[in-house]
């Protein structure tokens, strides 16, 4: 198909999505070739195929290239490895102007290598949407969720930042609640399915508090709430005007007010 395309004269593909199509490495590097030859392409899904490290090497560094112009790219629930993340980190760090979403949640993706992405969201300035939901790598994840937090205080661009089955808890929820105090940008986070209980929760909203900007949804579905838990979270939500605190429906909804 690819092949096909990279022959076709004037034609100006813009989104290509070829998810669950079970790719392999063989594809991707035909499609990286096509990114670096054909400047048309904004979006590009690749998400739930087979591609690994060497796929997702040779996509990450078509990014690169100077005639890229791939805005958002999903490689979700592909086992890219260790490498694969760490070469994307590079290309964060690189800090390319088109690229303003990444989604590579539910890669098999260690701690080092997350550490890596969020060290590099310290030098880029153009993402606006990072999705690193269930990394599946099994231990408390404290350290990731730390880097992460702390690239907050000088990404300032960033408007959504999922993370989803991180394992993060009330420590780390904390570290969190520390820097979007100072954190202008982010709009919208994504923090179901954690084990964070009221007293995470009740950071997060004093944070909010000092927040120059309180237009913030968060999301805390599936989180370790309990009913009697609530009053004191609502009293503390009665006090801003543009935020959304959502959880699931055994817990209740915290919804105050929020506007686009």
């Amino acid at each position: 198909l690819f092949e096909t395309l990279l022959n076709i004269e004037n034609q100006n593909l813009y989104t290509i999505d070829l998810s669950y199509n079970r790719l392999t490495d063989k594809a991707a590097k035909t499609i990286a070739i096509y990114i670096k030859e054909k400047n048309y392409l904004k979006h590009l899904s690749l998400k739930g195929n087979d591609i690994k490290q060497e796929g997702c090497i040779s996509i990450a560094e078509a990014l690169l290239s100077d005639d890229c112009d791939i805005i958002s790219l999903d490689l979700s629930h592909n086992d890219i490895g260790n490498e694969g993340i760490n070469i994307l980190a590079d290309v964060l760090a690189a800090n390319p102007s088109t690229l303003l979403s990444l989604n590579i949640s539910d890669c098999h993706i260690k701690q080092e290598a997350l550490v890596k992405v969020a060290l590099a969201l310290h030098k880029n300035n153009n993402l606006l949407s990072l999705n690193i939901d269930n990394p599946l790598i099994f231990s408390l994840q404290q350290e990731t969720v730390i880097h992460i937090a702390q690239a907050l205080q000088y990404n300032q661009v960033l408007n959504s930042l999922s993370l989803r089955k991180h394992n993060i808890n009330d420590h780390g929820c904390r570290w969190l609640a520390k820097y979007l105090a100072i954190n202008n940008s982010i709009r919208h986070l994504d923090l179901s399915c954690n084990k964070i209980t009221n007293d995470g929760v009740i950071s997060l909203i004093k944070a909010i508090q000092i927040r120059k900007n309180k237009e913030l949804k968060i999301n805390l579905s599936n989180c370790y709430l309990r009913q009697q838990d609530l009053e004191e979270i609502y009293q503390l939500l009665a006090k801003i005007k543009y935020i959304t605190f959502e959880t699931d429906y055994m817990t209740h909804y915290l919804i105050s007010n929020f506007t686009e």
